[in-house]
């Protein structure tokens, strides 16, 4: 989260404290992220450790669902040696990996230290690209090497899109009475509703397409982005939030390294054992859910969750910059996909059909 809701400081650090049995004395609110509520423990020796809560919302509720599958999967990629990049839950004196504050799963994790890196992805240094080609290769080898249990597949799954139009439909009600960011994201979305509408068509065309090719699924992370990496001082890249975790086909994962280094990305990744069977409409598929799938989230909270202004203003900024834009230039993207598969050395499968009114 950006903004941080109403947090018991000093009950929060006595219970972490009690529970995993360190010396924290300071809490800082770490104001990164869509999801969770983060911060950074400072203990009396020194150490630093970093905790998350899952809060009370809509949108936290999946990864509530699926947080004891992805924290024994973490455990297991790290400690096995299987993913060395991983970011493991720390367990409690009594050998869990999560505990509870106020109703809300609680989390700690050592602190790694280092910097995000930039969002541009093309900037990344080489050492960076590559050892993240061989990470999400070895995630994906990990599928049939794991003693936990796998994560169910959420692959395909667009059943957000009929909430989505409900809520699309329902700005044309929002009048002067609502709160200013509700009236700004009315502004904002209406005059989009036809090419809205288009975009969702689309999806639904490639949903039924990647979906009747039957891939291999892996077990991807679904969203490695600057944010959820740290890069240490030794160059070496540390995967977090790990909460998305799903059965999937590999371009879930590979959608994250699409600017002009893909090619050279999937040459590393092939060589470290990565899938190399590699399909451009699920690239589309992927992307387009993305953007559609972030524009969900951001609405739902601006109508029916946010109470901070603050909190709004990211948000209809986000919509803009992460899903009004990225739907522009969603073709532009996949083209430039197509490229680089081809400059790695195989053939992109025939691109999936063209939208609407594009030749």
């Amino acid at each position: 989260m950006k903004i941080e809701p109403p947090i018991n400081h000093p009950a929060l650090l006595q219970q972490i404290n009690a529970e995993y049995v360190i010396d924290a004395t300071l809490l800082t609110f770490v104001p990164k992220g869509e999801l969770s509520i983060a911060y950074v423990l400072d203990c009396a020796d020194g150490s630093r450790y970093f905790a998350k809560l899952l809060p009370h919302s809509r949108q936290a509720q999946g990864f509530r669902d699926n947080l004891d599958l992805y924290l024994a999967i973490t455990t297991e990629l790290y400690s096995r040696q299987l993913l060395t990049s991983v970011v493991a839950p720390l367990p409690t004196t009594d050998g869990q990996l999560r505990s509870a504050f106020e109703g809300m799963p609680l989390i700690l994790f050592p602190y790694v230290t280092g910097n995000n890196l930039p969002e541009d992805s093309s900037t990344w240094p080489a050492q960076v690209r590559d050892q993240l080609a061989r990470d999400v290769a070895a995630l994906h080898l990990a599928t049939n090497q794991l003693h936990s249990p796998l994560p169910a597949s959420s692959a395909f799954d667009i059943a957000f899109v009929v909430e989505l139009e409900r809520d699309l439909a329902a700005l044309d009600n929002i009048g002067p009475h609502h709160r200013q960011s509700q009236q700004q994201l009315r502004d904002l979305l209406l005059p989009y509703h036809p090419a809205l509408a288009d975009h969702i068509a689309h999806l639904f065309g490639l949903h039924q397409i990647v979906v009747n090719k039957q891939p291999e699924l892996v077990l991807c992370h679904t969203d490695i982005h600057e944010l959820n990496l740290i890069v240490d001082a030794q160059g070496n890249a540390h995967i977090l939030d790990w909460e998305g975790i799903s059965l999937a086909p590999a371009e879930h994962d590979l959608q994250a390294f699409t600017a002009s280094h893909l090619a050279h990305f999937l040459q590393v990744y092939w060589r470290a054992g990565g899938i190399k069977q590699i399909d451009l409409a699920q690239f589309a598929f992927y992307n387009y859910r993305r953007y559609l799938a972030d524009l969900y989230d951001w609405l739902i909270r601006i109508l029916y969750e946010n109470n901070d202004p603050a909190q709004d203003e990211y948000d209809l900024a986000a919509i803009q910059i992460y899903s009004l834009d990225k739907l522009v230039t969603a073709e532009d993207t996949l083209a430039q996909i197509a490229a680089g598969i081809r400059a790695a050395g195989t053939a992109p499968p025939p691109a999936p059909p063209t939208r609407r009114g594009e030749h």
